[in-house]
């Protein structure tokens, strides 16, 4: 048995989780852009799960009605926690026509400055492509040059089986170096749109495929990251170990970078709501949108969307596994009357992010 003190202690600590939890859900349904702060609730969302539901089997064992608070908070928020931890088995997807797929991927530049210490990178990156064979390739961090030295777009059409492609640069350097997104097509492209989102260099891509008798519009899109320095990461490694003054420096360096970059992506997913209304056509949405599932850019980019991990896989699926667990914040969502036959997430290393994929049909 647990005597009053530390039953009192618990108990404080389990209402302090549950207001956190509770911030959090606010934070997707609030724009940053009005109260920042809201956004780093959502971050840690799938965490404070995790300690409600620790404190939920707690409370039960030792006989105590408290753990009915973190039940009824976990339910007040089921709908961001089903996006972030899916349970629901697979279910079979009835074929109506022939089916397409759909790859996205962060390919951080395609390793250009050989992070993995591996040369031969850019032979791997086009031995996955050509594994998985997508009809639809979309990245971010997108990379090619025009000096010969890294003949990336030139080997995906020669290569890779794509005809068509839809690019976008960022920056472009005199010396042949081209940054910027990019979606390849094996089916015929009949209309391209670009989004340059102010003071950044993120974008999104607005491509409209002829699929046998019907068009679709791909939005590929890269949005703001937090940007963390090297200092960033290695207080963030080294936390248990520095002293309260070193913490409290550290926290403050990247609370700033969370809550910069959530009012920019709330700008960011503004304008892609925009284009997704403005549409005549079914949409594939799909990128790095460089935020969870909890998160106010979710939230509301999803609104008129299914998710395609949500419909086929079980789990949490994170795609970005710098952190544990693994933070999901790699997407593709589809659009009605589309439906989504198969889901894959590719746990590879090639990049410091994971590639998810798609098969879709049409009716």
């Amino acid at each position: 048995m647990i005597n009053r003190l530390a039953k009192q202690i618990l108990l404080f600590f389990n209402v302090i989780v549950i207001v956190f939890l509770l911030l959090g859900f606010f934070g997707g349904k609030i724009s940053p852009a009005l109260l920042p702060g809201l956004a780093i609730f959502t971050l840690f969302f799938h965490i404070l799960a995790f300690v409600n539901l620790g404190f939920i089997f707690f409370w039960f064992v030792f006989k105590k009605y408290y753990f009915l608070f973190s039940l009824l908070a976990l339910l007040l928020v089921y709908k961001p926690l089903l996006e972030t931890f899916h349970l629901i088995p697979p279910r079979e997807i009835k074929q109506f026509n022939t089916p397409f797929s759909v790859l996205s991927y962060n390919v951080k530049v395609f390793d250009l400055y050989n992070w993995r210490k591996n040369k031969q990178s850019l032979g791997e990156f086009y031995r996955f492509i050509r594994t998985v064979s997508p009809d639809v390739a979309c990245f971010q961090e997108y990379f090619t040059s025009t000096n010969g030295t890294f003949p990336v777009h030139d080997s995906l059409i020669q290569n890779q089986g794509f005809t068509q492609a839809h690019i976008a640069f960022s920056s472009q350097l005199n010396n042949g170096h081209n940054f910027g997104i990019a979606t390849y097509s094996r089916f015929p492209i009949i209309n391209k749109s670009d989004i340059h989102f102010p003071n950044t260099h993120n974008m999104a891509i607005v491509t409209d495929v002829k699929i046998e008798d019907d068009t679709l519009r791909i939005i590929n899109c890269h949005l703001e990251s937090v940007k963390f320095l090297k200092e960033d990461y290695i207080f963030i490694d080294s936390l248990p170990v520095l002293n309260d003054k070193a913490r409290i420096k550290g926290a403050k360096g990247v609370m700033h970078r969370l809550k910069n970059a959530s009012q920019i992506r709330a700008v960011q997913t503004r304008e892609i709501i925009r284009m997704v209304e403005e549409s005549p056509y079914p949409i594939i949405l799909c990128g790095d949108f460089n935020d969870v599932p909890a998160s106010y850019t979710y939230q509301s980019l999803s609104k008129d969307f299914t998710d395609s991990f949500k419909q086929l896989h079980i789990g949490m699926g994170g795609t970005f596994p710098r952190f544990f667990p693994a933070l999901r914040i790699d997407y593709i969502l589809y659009q009605k009357p589309l439906q989504c036959t198969h889901f894959t997430l590719f746990r590879n290393n090639l990049s410091d992010h994971y590639p998810v994929y798609g098969i879709y049909t049409l009716p």
